[in-house]
């Protein structure tokens, strides 16, 4: 979401990000890191085994005592389950890159993802959670469900992640730290997105993630501007890689719970997190190699971005005629 915001902010829609592209990259990334982790779960713990057996034993069965108390599935689950599925469907199809989305038959007007959930959203709270009595039943989605239950300051994070990155693209303060890491211009494209995405995986493991990425973004695409590299092969692996926090408590709000409820020791995380966070990272190099030029045409320097410049220096120079 955040790298979203970003891209658009800094190139409104000439970069061909959308959603469909984007689960076409992240997609392969998702499925391979999943299978490695896996294996190397496996191998790290092979020689714990007769205690993770006895552990997983007990754990088996309270998940199995936990589903039989959920009972059958209900019309409203049914219900917000289908409309989630209604919401990745237009997302997907918006604008593919495959066919003509639904979002051309608008003319002028450009739908965008956000339209999409909010329609969704709507929906939620129009239809009723028991249809059987329409008059009565409360829908889906109530406000005071919303006011209990949503996560206000996640909304208060990232917004404010996003009003930090437009007050440094807007005081130039993104392309005056770019033009200072202007001594990482002897690397080649490949070596820095791996040393920027080195830098995002590390950082996110004392630091909020989606505060990083909207901080760092902005910078990067300044510095890719800067040597003429497409920015999204330093962004987007920059934005994957910050998601991998697996070695202490603070760095995701999953990591917290497993290291609350497991009592687990920092000691338990730091060695396994750190090889999850290798083959996390193996698997986003390769992936980018492997298809980033065949979704975003990473390797090559795109017209959107010089059209981008000038349409930026044309504003600033109407500013400053209009400031005259």
């Amino acid at each position: 979401i955040v790298f979203k915001f970003v891209i658009e902010e800094l190139y409104k829609d000439r970069a061909p990000v959308d959603y469909a592209s984007w689960m076409f990259f992240a997609l392969p990334i998702t499925v391979l890191s999943t299978i490695l982790f896996y294996f190397a779960v496996i191998a790290f713990f092979f020689w714990r085994k007769p205690e993770m057996d006895q552990c997983c034993a007990s754990e088996g069965d309270i998940i199995q005592q936990n589903y039989k108390a959920l009972g059958p599935i209900k019309f409203h689950e049914v219900a917000v389950g289908s409309l989630f599925l209604l919401l990745v469907f237009l997302w997907i199809f918006r604008d593919p890159m495959f066919a003509k989305g639904w979002a051309t038959y608008f003319g002028a007007v450009k739908p965008k993802d956000a339209t999409a959930a909010m329609m969704v959203v709507v929906l939620l709270f129009m239809i009723p959670a028991q249809p059987t009595d329409i008059v009565k039943s409360p829908p889906l989605v109530t406000w005071r469900l919303v006011q209990a239950k949503l996560q206000w300051s996640v909304i208060l994070l990232v917004g404010s992640g996003f009003a930090l990155a437009e007050s440094t693209r807007v005081s130039g303060l993104s392309h005056k730290i770019g033009h200072f890491l202007g001594g990482l211009g002897h690397l080649s494209p490949g070596v820095l997105m791996i040393v920027l995405a080195i830098i995002c995986s590390v950082l996110s493991e004392v630091i909020c993630n989606a505060g990083l990425v909207t901080l760092l973004l902005p910078i990067f695409a300044a510095l890719a501007e800067e040597f003429n590299i497409n920015p999204l092969l330093l962004m987007i692996p920059a934005t994957i890689t910050s998601n991998f926090c697996f070695m202490f408590p603070v760095g995701t709000p999953a990591n917290t719970i497993a290291y609350e409820h497991a009592n687990l020791k920092i000691s338990d995380m730091v060695l396994p997190g750190f090889v999850v966070k290798l083959v996390t990272m193996f698997v986003t190099v390769i992936v980018t190699y492997a298809i980033g030029g065949a979704v975003f045409d990473m390797f090559e320097y795109p017209e959107w971005v010089a059209e981008n410049a000038v349409a930026l220096t044309g504003t600033l120079l109407n500013s400053t005629l209009q400031g005259t």
